[in-house]
């Protein structure tokens, strides 16, 4: 794979990451309510999203994904993903950490 293949592919991956949390606020502004959750007002909740959508992208180029496509795939669900992979590294005994109402605070 060419590094510019590379960067395309981790770029993907990054960009639908970050569009699954557009989505979630999409979804909350057409929900009708009016504050945002807490974490969105959180610097900590953005510097972990970033990391978490620099992950996704990492995660695609990692599984040598050679399309934009399956990269989107892999950059949608890179946070189940990263919970089967801890869960699998716990012997199975991690808990999957569910999306609250409001969030991790």
């Amino acid at each position: 794979m060419t590094i510019n293949l590379e960067a395309e592919i981790f770029v993907c991956a990054a960009a639908a990451s970050a569009a699954v949390e557009i989505l979630r606020l999409q979804q909350y502004y057409e929900s009708g309510r009016r504050r945002l959750p807490a974490r969105y007002r959180k610097l900590g909740f953005w510097i972990v999203r970033l990391l978490l959508a620099i992950v996704a992208g990492g995660l695609a180029v990692a599984y040598g994904v050679d399309r934009c496509v399956p990269a989107l795939h892999i950059g949608a669900s890179a946070p189940l993903i990263l919970q089967a992979l801890a869960q699998g590294a716990a012997g199975g005994d991690s808990k999957v950490v569910g999306d609250s109402a409001d969030g991790p605070s």
